[in-house]
């Protein structure tokens, strides 16, 4: 079961009933840390030339951030070889991992 959104001890104890409901009177351990969120980037490339980049906002809505990529020295304006008409690759990192997707 997933915490989900929990942000008072009023919400906690609503998920630990449900836990409790679930497993009966076995005894329950929680392992609680600090989630860290990341940036979550799509990058978007038209005929290998970078076009576009955004967050992933909201979930629903986005924001570009184009002109701040392009100063990042890692974010390849142009992308080399014979890439397809239309690209894009979408990454998120945090302060203690990265994953990427393409």
């Amino acid at each position: 079961m997933s915490l989900a959104n929990a942000m008072t001890e009023e919400e906690f104890l609503e998920f630990d009933g449900r836990v409790h409901r679930l497993l009966g009177d076995d005894p329950v351990r929680y392992v609680v840390e600090p989630k860290l969120d990341g940036l979550a980037v799509t990058l978007a490339y038209e005929n290998g030339r970078f076009v576009q980049g955004a967050t992933r906002g909201d979930g629903l809505t986005g924001e570009d951030v184009t002109a701040n990529l392009r100063t990042i020295k890692m974010v390849p304006l142009q992308l080399k070889g014979s890439p397809p008409a239309r690209f894009e690759v979408r990454g998120e990192s945090s302060s203690t991992s990265a994953t990427s997707s393409a």
